[in-house]
């Protein structure tokens, strides 16, 4: 009699609920949505690695370009091809500033017939600049003459399909495919490599007919471009799209410019003030941290798309910025401990006797470079709450602060003051962008809830 109710309890065909599998199932149904959430962020993190490899596709591709036509070619011929990449590089930031930034912000996260319409409209400005740009470089290019005028009369044509190829990446990433951009990056370099290798197969290579084995290939590429998207750049509507869309667009371009400007302004400065022997110290600094800088300039093309993403949800949003802060000023950290505690390794074979003057400029470099990464990410969730105007403020309150503190920092202690100066300068930028950021998120955040 006593065993009755156990059998009858172990019964699998029993009718009475198990008490465990309830509690099993309620378990799962709870944490569905955390699960849910964390599957989210795993896709995220993915998106945000295929962007790091498209961009280091992209930065080694050029570096192995340049690297290749400073061995080949003459002095001259090397800084022709210099003047040629410098050009492409200023219509190229006008162009992603005025085109590519706008629709990462306001169209990555839309409805898929509104992004392929904003995509081919966005698309078709960036044919009517790089058109506009390749008229001006092919004037400018018969007016010089010479070896630089030959460079430019041979990047003039390839300009707008170029800025199209960058232009086609930047919409596939901020649509959350960035390994086909990835792929599109990878196209380009293997291209590259083929055109490159023939022209040098020819003999006697000359500095315009690199560049237009580069710049076919980035063509091509765009072409690419094209067959992995299908969408045609419809420039009829490109006008009306920057108008509707100047709002950032405008500012975008100025901050572009100021960002360019003061940059280099702070270099000049001090050639001036302390003499060339401590430009080219600073200078020495900085290619030390260069591949590092070139990921905070990049990383916006990839963390902004993923912030649009969740800026509804305010909790989520800070969340991600914050991680972003983190590891941003951890890369910072730890490439500049690498540089301090490794530096006498390989500092003489990369800077060979110039190694002597630049390792005490290491300790305020390094408090540049994490304060560098934390503004970065505090200027990635200003730029995905479409404060452009704030935005804008705050990159010229922080370029001057940089000029200021970098020229006063020159006058007194040479390179190593400018880097001091420069350092200080970045610790007031974090406090810039932060104050910022957290204005413009409470102000989204009270859009959301009104």
């Amino acid at each position: 009699m006593s065993s009755e109710p156990n059998s009858r309890a172990a019964d699998p065909g029993s009718d009475a609920p198990d008490a465990s599998g309830i509690r099993d199932r309620a378990i799962t149904i709870w944490s569905l949505p955390r699960r849910i959430a964390l599957r989210l962020e795993d896709a995220a993190l993915r998106r945000v690695g295929w962007g790091v490899i498209d961009q280091a596709l992209s930065s080694a591709t050029n570096f192995a370009l340049g690297v290749i036509v400073a061995r080949v070619v003459s002095p001259a011929e090397f800084g022709a091809f210099s003047v040629g990449i410098l050009v492409y590089v200023v219509v190229l930031m006008s162009s992603r500033a005025a085109t590519s930034e706008v629709f990462a912000v306001r169209f990555s996260y839309v409805a898929e017939a509104d992004q392929r319409s904003a995509s081919a409209h966005c698309l078709g400005f960036n044919a009517l600049i790089g058109v506009t740009s390749a008229i001006i470089v092919l004037v400018v290019g018969l007016a010089l003459g010479g070896v630089a005028g030959n460079v430019l009369i041979a990047l003039a044509p390839l300009l707008p399909g170029l800025a199209l190829q960058d232009a086609y990446r930047y919409i596939l990433v901020s649509i959350g495919q960035p390994h086909r951009a990835a792929a599109n990056d990878l196209a380009w370099a293997v291209t590259q490599l083929v055109a490159v290798a023939a022209v040098l197969g020819l003999g006697q290579p000359r500095a315009w007919s690199l560049v237009i084995a580069w710049g076919l290939a980035g063509n091509a590429a765009a072409i690419f471009g094209f067959v992995q998207t299908r969408l045609l750049p419809h420039p009829v509507h490109g006008r009306s799209w920057f108008k509707r869309n100047q709002d950032l667009a405008a500012r975008y371009v100025l901050e572009r410019g100021v960002l360019q400007i003061s940059g280099q302004t702070v270099f000049f400065v001090l050639g001036g003030i302390a003499g060339l022997a401590a430009l080219g110290t600073l200078r020495g600094a900085f290619l030390l941290i260069n591949p590092l800088n070139v990921a905070f300039l990049a990383a916006p093309m990839v963390i902004v798309p993923e912030l649009v993403r969740v800026r509804n949800a305010p909790e989520r949003f800070r969340r991600r910025v914050r991680v972003v802060a983190l590891i941003f000023a951890s890369l910072g950290a730890l490439w500049s401990a690498c540089l301090i505690v490794f530096g006498d390794l390989v500092g003489p074979a990369v800077l060979g006797e110039l190694w002597a003057d630049v390792r005490p400029l290491l300790p305020p470099m390094a408090v540049a470079m994490v304060t560098r990464g934390i503004s970065t990410a505090f200027y990635s969730g200003i730029r995905a709450l479409e404060a452009a105007r704030e935005g804008l403020r705050s990159r010229i309150i922080a370029a001057g602060t940089s000029l200021a503190a970098g020229t006063a920092g020159a006058a007194l202690g040479d390179a190593l003051g400018a880097a001091l100066g420069l350092a200080s300068a970045g610790i007031v930028a974090v406090a810039v962008f932060g104050v910022t950021y957290e204005m413009a998120r409470r102000q989204y955040a009270s859009t959301i809830h009104s």
